[in-house]
């Protein structure tokens, strides 16, 4: 893409781009389970991931990383990934698999806390806790359907189908933690391409596993190569998504990225919406909303420490 020659408004403007290829993965990941089954999905994704993230940036031999970097971050980074795929394929419909894929936008209320718990040197004001408080409601909304805020109905669809739930959870702990201990171990390295074949490993790890205890998990319906083009599109949002992000991060303004990176939920509501053939309420992105608004306050209230996120 030539990003060497970008300007830092150009390269902000390309890691923006981010969002819009973040936000059109759960759709396309959803689909691609409803034809392979949630976990072989999850690996055939990352059969075209892994090359196309080798194409993109070539990467240096694993010693030049440091093993710590590789295995730590790497690991967090695998079970982002694994965890969002079971997320959105386990779930009982297209409308929890949206719900789910919310509920993993709690990561940047955590990074924000995790960051807090692991630098003694950060503080942060008194927005913290309504920040939390907010964006925790907003993904409760989301997750409550059209009863909102209803403890019954939240536990009700919770207790419908919990494991995507918690593999959205999970998903959201991992990619904070990655968020707040990657900076700390990497060295400014880049290891992308590794953590996209730790990645698929994982996948195809947890297809065997489930296919021996449960029986072989195959494809729901008979193949033809038009089944392929699910996957691989998720594949391509995914890995440009990562892409375009390093390189806003690496070449343009972080800052701006950051703020920015907040409206990933709202992007990934419409796009979930288009792709899905959804219909949601216009009371659905007003939920949406307050996630963003939360994480936003939670963002702010670190603002001013010379340790902030």
């Amino acid at each position: 893409m030539g990003e060497k020659g970008l300007s830092q408004r150009g390269a902000t403007a390309v890691g923006a781009l981010s969002m819009l290829f973040w936000g059109m993965m759960a759709g396309f990941e959803r689909l691609t389970s409803q034809a392979f089954g949630a976990q072989l999905g999850v690996g055939v994704i990352y059969l075209f991931a892994v090359p196309l993230a080798f194409l993109l940036r070539r990467p240096e031999r694993p010693s030049a990383y440091g093993w710590r970097y590789l295995l730590v971050s790497g690991l967090l980074f695998a079970g982002t990934d694994v965890l969002t795929g079971l997320a959105i394929g386990l779930a009982s419909t297209p409308t929890q698999a949206v719900q789910v894929t919310i509920v993993n936008y709690l990561w940047p209320t955590l990074t924000v806390l995790g960051t807090l718990a692991a630098n003694r040197g950060a503080h942060a004001n008194w927005l913290i806790v309504p920040g939390t408080l907010i964006a925790t409601l907003g993904v409760a909304t989301v997750v409550g359907g059209d009863a909102g805020l209803d403890p019954a109905a939240i536990a009700a669809n919770v207790a419908s189908n919990p494991l995507p739930f918690a593999c959205a959870l999970g998903d959201a702990l991992c990619w904070s933690t990655y968020s707040v201990v990657t900076p700390r171990i990497s060295g400014g390295k880049d290891a992308l391409a590794y953590f996209f074949t730790m990645s698929m490993l994982a996948g195809w790890a947890v297809w065997a596993v489930t296919s021996l205890v449960a029986g072989p998990q195959l494809p729901r319906e008979a193949l033809t190569p038009l089944s392929f083009a699910m996957p691989l599109a998720a594949a391509v949002v995914l890995v440009l998504g990562y892409y375009c992000w390093n390189v806003g991060i690496l070449r343009g303004n972080a800052a701006t990225l950051s703020m920015v990176s907040y409206v990933t939920p709202v992007c990934s509501g419409v796009a979930s919406a288009i792709i899905l053939s959804l219909t949601l309420a216009p009371s659905f992105y007003v939920r949406l909303a307050l996630v963003v608004a939360g994480s936003l306050i939670s963002l702010l209230s670190t603002r001013g420490d010379k340790n902030n996120v």
